[in-house]
């Protein structure tokens, strides 16, 4: 999100702690509402249809740091992983989103270096980041996994195609170790509206012409479905 704020800031002159993406800016009583909204959630979907599977989709980053970032990365992963295990130790399963890491030193978030590839939404191009993040999750909650979210966004499709290869080399891994992972669905078939950044943000495997709709697959597309139809993983 935080790329999100100075993109939004720089282009309508908003100081960046006045830009939010959502509808407000986090607070314990609104963390409060949605823990106890998803425990009520919960019960009332389980008391009418008792076999529907719940769980809750977390976006995520992978948290490192570089020596004196360590409580910081900590923080980070509390502030938006763990303080919500309590609240989901009755699911029956947990779904992930990722797309990049954050890398912490002692004086907070580390920008991006310049010689490293970004993404058009300003994420470091980092397709191990899911591995990372799949592991640690898995570490603090025993429950079946489902990506729900993973992908880049690029127009170099030949970067989209590397970034699936290296980020289903590390699904795989976690598979291999005994991680349950259930399930991988790439974000996004088409090229998609992105929040306040509009259409100029391209996650699709399926080009999307704005004036006539017409739908063009991908490389990338036919790449992932081959792996699909083999029914392998790396």
């Amino acid at each position: 999100m935080r790329d999100y704020y100075a993109e939004l800031s720089k282009a309508f002159g908003i100081p960046p702690m006045e830009v939010h993406t959502f509808l407000s800016p986090r607070s314990e009583k609104g963390l409060h509402i949605i823990f106890q909204s998803h425990v009520e959630a919960r019960a009332a979907i389980r008391q009418v249809s008792p076999n529907t599977k719940i769980g809750l989709s977390m976006s995520l980053f992978d948290f490192q740091s570089v020596p004196g970032g360590e409580e910081q990365a900590a923080h980070e992963l509390h502030e938006e992983f763990l303080q919500f295990l309590p609240y989901m130790e009755d699911d029956d399963f947990l779904a992930l989103q990722n797309y990049s890491r954050e890398i912490y030193g002692p004086d907070g978030l580390i920008p991006v270096p310049a010689d490293r590839e970004r993404t058009q939404m300003g994420y470091e191009f980092y397709p191990e980041a899911l591995e990372n993040v799949i592991r640690c999750a898995s570490k603090h909650l025993n429950k079946p996994i489902i990506v729900t979210e993973n992908g880049v966004a690029t127009d170099d499709d030949t970067r989209r195609v590397a970034f699936i290869d290296r980020a289903l080399k590390g699904v795989a891994a976690c598979i291999a170790d005994g991680i349950p992972v259930k399930g991988y669905l790439h974000w996004s078939l088409l090229d998609n509206f992105e929040w306040q950044l509009g259409f100029s943000k391209r996650f699709g495997l399926i080009e999307v012409d704005r004036q006539t709709q017409e739908r063009t697959p991908k490389p990338s597309a036919y790449h992932l479905g081959q792996i699909a139809r083999a029914n392998i993983i790396y």
